[in-house]
C-alpha cells in the first residue's frame, strides 16, 4: 500500500487536506502526513468494502477491494499505545519522556477530517468513521508498517508468530509508575535504578511485579 497505489478519490482527498493544513506534498512533512493518510484511508476504505462483499471472488477483475487477499490475512490489532491503560500510557510516556498519543494527534485529527470529506466522494461505497477507530487504525499501521508503506512481504517477514504480539506491555503495577514518576522530581540515578529494572524483565513472559515487554 503507497500513496502511488491509491483510489483517484483517496489522492484527490489527501491533496485537498494538505493544502488546507498548508502542507506542501514535496517537502519532508507533507510526504510523511500524504503517505500516512494514504496508508490509514486506503485501509479503512478496503476494510468497509470487503465487510460489504465478503464473498467476493479475490481474483475477479470487478472486484471492489484492491487488497482483500492483504487486508483479510492481516491480525488482530495489538496493543498498541491507544489501547493501554493509564497507567500502562504513564509508564510509557514517562520512560520515553513524550507522548505519542500528543505526537501524532495533529495527523490523526487530519485524517479523521479527511475520512469525513471522503465519503462525500464515496457515496454508498464508504463511510466516514469515528475519530477512535481512525486512531485505532493509525495506531496499527504504526507496528506494521516499513518505509511509510504497507509491504506484504515485509509485513509477513516481520509479524509476530500466531497469538503473539510485535511488542506489547504486560502489565503494570501502580507502584513501579508511582517511583518512575518521582525518580523524575528526585534524582536521576533513582530513575536509572527504575529503568535498570524494567530492562532486567523485558524479555520475560511472564513477571509476578511490574513491566513485562517483549519482541516478535
Amino acid at each position: 500500500m503507497h500513496f502511488d497505489e491509491a483510489r483517484a478519490p483517496v489522492k484527490e482527498t489527501i491533496r485537498q487536506a494538505l493544502a488546507g493544513v498548508g502542507l506542501e506534498p514535496n517537502a519532508m512533512q507533507g510526504q510523511v502526513y500524504q503517505q500516512m493518510m494514504a496508508l490509514c484511508m486506503e485501509l479503512m476504505v478496503e476494510r468497509q468494502i470487503i465487510e460489504e462483499h465478503p464473498a467476493h471472488d479475490a481474483g475477479g477483475d470487478s472486484d471492489p477491494s484492491y487488497w482483500r487477499a492483504y487486508v483479510t490475512s492481516l491480525p488482530e490489532p495489538p496493543d498498541t499505545m491507544n489501547l493501554y491503560s493509564e497507567l500502562d500510557k504513564l509508564l510509557y510516556t514517562t520512560l520515553l519522556e513524550q507522548d505519542l498519543g500528543q505526537m501524532y494527534a495533529g495527523l490523526v485529527e487530519v485524517i479523521a477530517t479527511a475520512l469525513t470529506h471522503l465519503a462525500k466522494r464515496m457515496p454508498g461505497t464508504f463511510r466516514a468513521p469515528p475519530r477512535k477507530a481512525v486512531e485505532d487504525e493509525f495506531f496499527f499501521i504504526l507496528s506494521r508498517l516499513s518505509y511509510l508503506r504497507l509491504i506484504p512481504y515485509i509485513d509477513l517477514a516481520n509479524a509476530a508468530l500466531p497469538g503473539e504480539h510485535n511488542v506489547k506491555i504486560h502489565q503494570v503495577r501502580t507502584l513501579v509508575v508511582q517511583l518512575i514518576v518521582r525518580a523524575r522530581v528526585s534524582s536521576v540515578s533513582a530513575l536509572d535504578a527504575c529503568v535498570c529494572w524494567c530492562v532486567r524483565v523485558f524479555a520475560c513472559k511472564h513477571t509476578p511485579v511490574g513491566t513485562c515487554m517483549r519482541g516478535a
